[in-house]
């Protein structure tokens, strides 16, 4: 578990990489799903409902949530900046 003051600076430091990553996430995500092609009537129900909670995701404000020092911020949940792997990650705080 990370402390607060790790969190709060690898959030700061890796703030632009965070957003970039989860940004290009959703642009495959959308991808990949407008490349379904597929005559069957029940998957092509349930795409269009992926790509209608697509429409509505709002990535920058759900992640803003996951920061910190947002006003705000997620009880249980914060992002992460893995340096190794050059992702974010998405963990709880944990309880003590």
């Amino acid at each position: 578990m990370h402390k607060i003051s790790h969190i709060i600076k690898n959030q700061s430091e890796y703030k632009d990489e965070i957003f970039a990553w989860f940004s290009s996430q959703i642009l495959d995500a959308k991808k990949d799903l407008d490349a379904i092609k597929t005559k069957d009537k029940f998957i092509k129900k349930e795409k269009k409902k992926l790509e209608n909670k697509f429409k509505k995701i709002k990535v920058k404000n759900y992640l803003k949530r996951l920061f910190f020092l947002d006003s705000k911020r997620n009880e249980n949940f914060y992002v992460w900046w893995d340096k190794t792997t050059e992702e974010a990650l998405i963990l709880s705080y944990g309880k003590k």
